[in-house]
Formats: C-alpha cells, sequence, structure tokens
C-alpha cells in the first residue's frame, strides 16, 4: 500500500547487527535510544553519540534506514509508539489454524477469532472506571516525577514554556501538541 507508513522493527535490526558486530555489550541500548527519539534533535544528538561508539555500527545503522524505525520520523495521527512488530507476530500466530484453509474458509475463521478477541476486550472495557487506561495511568505515573522538575513560562491561547534539564518545548494545551512530538505521536500528555 503505497500510501501506508512502513515500519521496521528495531529487534531485527538489532538482530542484524548483532550478527555482523558480536554482542556489544552498549550497541542494543544505543540502538534502542536512538529508536525511541521522539524527534530530530534528540535524534541527531543520539546518532551522533553510535558514531562516537563504533564508526562500523554507526555505518550499518545508516544502512538500515533509521527513518523507517526511529520515532522521530513518524507520521502522526495513529497514536502508535512501538519500535517492534510484537503484535503482527501476536496477531500471525492468532491465525495459524486459519492458513491452511481455502480463502473464503480463512477469512471467515479469521472474522471468528477477531469477533472473539473483541469480545473479550469489551468485557474488560466495560469493568474499567476511570478515564485513562491502565498502561496510559502507569506512563503517567512514571513520568509525574520527571514532570515536577520541568520550570514552566504561560504564554498565550493555553501555550506554555516547558524548561527541563536545560531543554526547553512549546506546549499547546488546546491543540494537544508538544514541540518534542512526544504527545503527538503517543496521544498522551
Amino acid at each position: 500500500l503505497p500510501r501506508i507508513e512502513h515500519r521496521m522493527c528495531v529487534r531485527h535490526i538489532y538482530g542484524n547487527l548483532k550478527k555482523r558486530h558480536g554482542k556489544q555489550p552498549e550497541m542494543k541500548l544505543k540502538l534502542g535510544t536512538l529508536a525511541w527519539s521522539y524527534n530530530d534533535a534528540d535524534y541527531k544528538a543520539n546518532l551522533k553519540d553510535i558514531e562516537r561508539y563504533d564508526q562500523d555500527v554507526y555505518d550499518d545503522v545508516m544502512k538500515a534506514k533509521p527513518e523507517k524505525w526511529c520515532r522521530a520520523f513518524y507520521k502522526l495521527g495513529p497514536f502508535c509508539e512501538d519500535v517492534e512488530n510484537n503484535s503482527t507476530k501476536s496477531f500471525n500466530n492468532s491465525i495459524g489454524k486459519a492458513r491452511d484453509k481455502r480463502f473464503v474458509p480463512m477469512l471467515e475463521t479469521i472474522a471468528r477469532l477477531a469477533m472473539v478477541l473483541i469480545a473479550r476486550r469489551d468485557v474488560i472495557c466495560s469493568s474499567h472506571e476511570g478515564i485513562c487506561t491502565p498502561y496510559v495511568i502507569e506512563m503517567l505515573e512514571s513520568l509525574h516525577e520527571k514532570a515536577s522538575k520541568c520550570t514552566i513560562q504561560p504564554s498565550t491561547n493555553q501555550t506554555y514554556e516547558s524548561t527541563s534539564s536545560g531543554c526547553a518545548h512549546r506546549v499547546s494545551l488546546e491543540n494537544r501538541t508538544c514541540s518534542c512530538r512526544r504527545w503527538e505521536i503517543t496521544g498522551i500528555p
């Protein structure tokens, strides 16, 4: 599908790097940090860190086209911050029984599997109280301490400047955006 964003799995990128460069102790962490970069400035700093770490690893990282697996390049809108393809593998595993069938029965089996999964999740959702999912609550709790160390300067139109560790970002409550891009990518402020 030509207009769909095609992303690469960082675990596979790391696996390929490991084959070529061995199990270097810091390579996995540095690659993960690069993949989790939400904006261009973080991406460039983390990329420079890899270049200082090992020039050959850096060259192979660049061959792996980071724009296909780094959050700094994600299209905004879907609110999916994943950098690996675990959900795809899970889906492929769940349709294993249907794969051996002819096309129409295969699709009918997949549809039934999806209905069962949706019904199970509906039971969980129906019993949930609160405005946030447990995942969001956990994420907000982990960010709370970090946020308490920010210096906030108000502007107009529900816009603020948030400064932490010498790095400043513009936050718009009205547009639900932050210049770090994290809010736009995750959907979580």
